[in-house]
């Protein structure tokens, strides 16, 4: 077989595997993506055969890339004919699908800029851990701050993507893209930076949320905006008892409804954006718990709830420092998340499925398990144990793909796992839950503090037991 045929087969494998892939994508609705990635990967595999004295036939456009149809062969099929060669590869599929998410990101969210080195035009996607460009056929991954780390070099050519040089991302960041990617094949929509609710946004992008998204999180965290909406609301001359009341501050409309539910205090923008941020209270007998309900602020918002708290000297001592070095972009697939239900059954049914051994009376009084027989088994034991009874978003795809391999044994005790995308939608709603916490100091605060409420939110998913013993 020649090195072309070969090359067209390889072509062809690679094309068949993403297809499912592209559809999936195309389906989403988010923008000009579906478009972008369909045309280039549900094209029959015959288009990719070469022949044997026509080194590379005329192709269409790779994903939408349209190069000028007169060029010359050899200027026509550029991106092919670096992945012919030596430094070009065939990625492995885990990094198609890093780049698809890169590519997805860039092609819907990305603006045009001018490198400032070279004066040339390049499309530019920041989130708040990474920089995604694209310059002519070539699109980059690179740390966000950091223009020279750069993490990964890519091609599309119309039968998928090609890394070009090394791929420096680590584990712990491909998990981030990968995370992306399984949001988008479970129905995630991208949404831009001044839009929608800032706590699912970043629980589905991860580190590739907007940049700002974890800032305005971090400083959201240390306004303790719901007694900073109560204080500025009293300030305003209003009656204390007066069960609602709505007061204009700048370009926002701080207000406050006391009801038998609780009391709500929320943020509206007068720019025709609605409610951006909203708390809801209530008094019980640990004090006053408080449950933050909204949050679609973006950084602009966060500027002006910082004016707004100095200007009423409302725990000025506490406000975010201005030069505070920023703190790291966690990676939310590494923090541990309770296990979603169906897979928690799976996982507790192989640690007690004895597995039968040729010499049992080796050993008596040695009982052998499922888990405990697997490198990969033993891992998420102690990693159970070690988070007291939950598993990362990382982890629980390990334990996934783990389950999979046990369908047999599993249908035969009546377990069913979850399809991978409301494993996907859990981990999302778990993450958004964190997320919420973590951003909303005044979870439970002292009665003797300010007059409020909360409502706790439905779980629509029921938590597994915690404590690693029931594992």
């Amino acid at each position: 077989m020649s090195n072309h045929q070969q090359i067209a087969e390889d072509y062809a494998k690679l094309a068949q595997q993403l297809l499912a892939v592209s559809q999936s994508l195309s389906q989403l609705g988010i923008g000009a993506t579906a478009g972008f990635f369909e045309s280039a990967l549900s094209r029959d595999s015959q288009e990719s055969e070469v022949k044997e004295n026509d080194r590379f036939s005329p192709r269409q456009p790779e994903f939408g890339l349209g190069r000028d149809s007169e060029k010359p062969e050899s200027q026509l099929n550029f991106v092919d004919k670096l992945v012919a060669g030596t430094k070009a590869k065939f990625t492995s599929m885990d990094d198609r699908k890093v780049a698809l998410v890169a590519a997805t990101l860039l092609d819907n969210q990305g603006q045009m800029e001018i490198n400032p080195l070279t004066q040339q035009p390049e499309k530019v996607y920041r989130g708040d851990g990474y920089a995604i460009r694209q310059i002519g056929d070539v699109y980059s991954i690179s740390d966000a701050t950091d223009r020279s780390q750069t993490k990964m070099n890519f091609y599309l050519t119309e039968n998928g993507p090609a890394i070009w040089g090394e791929n420096k991302l680590s584990s712990p960041e491909k998990a981030e893209f990968l995370s992306v990617y399984r949001n988008l094949k479970a129905g995630s929509q991208l949404e831009g930076a001044d839009v929608g609710d800032l706590a699912r946004k970043v629980a589905t992008l991860g580190a590739l949320s907007p940049q700002g998204s974890h800032k305005v999180l971090s400083d959201l965290k240390g306004m303790k905006a719901f007694g900073l909406i109560n204080h500025t609301i009293n300030q305003m001359g209003v009656e204390p008892n007066e069960a609602n009341v709505q007061v204009i501050v700048g370009g926002y409309t701080l207000t406050r409804e006391r009801g038998e539910d609780g009391t709500k205090v929320s943020m509206h923008s007068n720019d025709g954006r609605g409610e951006l941020l909203s708390y809801t209270a209530q008094r019980g007998d640990r004090g006053i718990s408080v449950q933050l309900d909204t949050l679609k602020l973006n950084q602009g918002d966060m500027a002006s709830l910082k004016e707004i708290a100095q200007h009423s000297q409302y725990l000025a001592a506490e406000l975010p420092s201005r030069t505070a070095v920023a703190a790291p972009v966690p990676f939310m697939t590494s923090r541990p998340l309770d296990i979603q239900p169906d897979l928690f059954k799976a996982l507790q049914h192989l640690k007690n499925l004895d597995v039968k051994r040729e010499n049992e009376e080796d050993y008596p009084g040695k009982r052998l398990t499922v888990l405990n027989n697997d490198p990969t088994g033993r891992f998420l034991l102690n990693r159970i144990r070690s988070h007291q009874g939950k598993l990362s978003e990382a982890e629980q795809m390990v334990a996934y793909e783990f389950c999979l391999g046990y369908q047999k044994q599993l249908q035969q005790a009546e377990i069913d796992l979850p399809t991978s995308s409301s494993l996907s939608q859990f981990l999302t709603q778990k993450k958004t839950e964190l997320i919420r916490q973590d951003a909303n100091p005044e979870a439970i605060i002292s009665a003797a503090k300010v007059p409020a409420s909360s409502v706790a939110p439905k779980n629509v998913y029921p938590s597994p037991p915690n404590s690693a013993r029931e594992l």
